[in-house]
């Protein structure tokens, strides 16, 4: 059986990450594999409580509670549903995960990358996906992406700068887990990008 049992999707706003995941999960499930599916921040009650008030504007909340705030969501979805998902041995399929925080409150924000990977490391027990999907995408066509939604949080507020910087956040991360993490060139039509998903788990998983 493949050791390949749990799998994030990755990449910045307008990505595409969300409509890919539901296709790659459609292609589980035909396939055979038993998988369930979540979302971060949220997959829990108590964690989409916690990410209505992640994702809500706050002038004064500070990068410090953004950072607790999400690592919160984390540790309830990890208890709740990956840890005992992945002990019936079922696929989990994440969309964002650890890579997220890193990237977003880490280099998007600033806080200290090790303080983040530990408090990261302290929510999940340490636990990391067996392959990571990062769908790559420029700044700019994500930022067109995102123009004709209807809600938008505070981080997608925050403007093409933020997400150039959390890009180069996903760039670095990529550099130094290139075992686990794949880019996907997201710039291309949903067709392709779904086709080069399967082609790399293809490629790493075995029945």
């Amino acid at each position: 059986m493949s050791n390949i049992r749990f799998i994030s999707f990755e990449g910045i706003d307008g990505s595409g990450k969300t409509t890919h995941v539901k296709s790659f999960c459609n292609y589980l499930i035909n396939r055979g594999i038993d998988v369930i599916s979540s979302r971060e921040p949220g997959g829990t009650p108590l964690g989409e409580d916690v990410r209505s008030f992640a994702l809500k504007q706050y002038a004064d909340k500070s990068k410090k509670t953004e950072l607790f705030l999400f690592e919160a969501c984390r540790a309830e979805l990890f208890k709740q549903v990956i840890a005992p998902a992945l002990q019936q041995g079922k696929m989990v399929v994440v969309d964002r995960f650890c890579d997220s925080t890193l990237a977003y409150q880490g280099y998007g924000n600033g806080n200290n990358l090790d303080t983040v990977k530990f408090v990261d490391d302290f929510a999940t027990d340490g636990l990391k996906p067996d392959l990571t999907f990062y769908l790559d995408i420029d700044p700019q066509k994500a930022l067109e992406r995102r123009a004709g939604r209807a809600v938008v949080d505070n981080i997608e507020e925050r403007g093409l700068e933020y997400q150039m910087r959390v890009r180069q956040g996903y760039l670095n991360i990529l550099r130094d887990n290139p075992n686990r993490v794949v880019l996907i060139d997201a710039n291309q039509s949903i067709d392709a990008v779904d086709k080069s998903i399967i082609s790399e788990f293809l490629q790493r998983y075995k029945d």
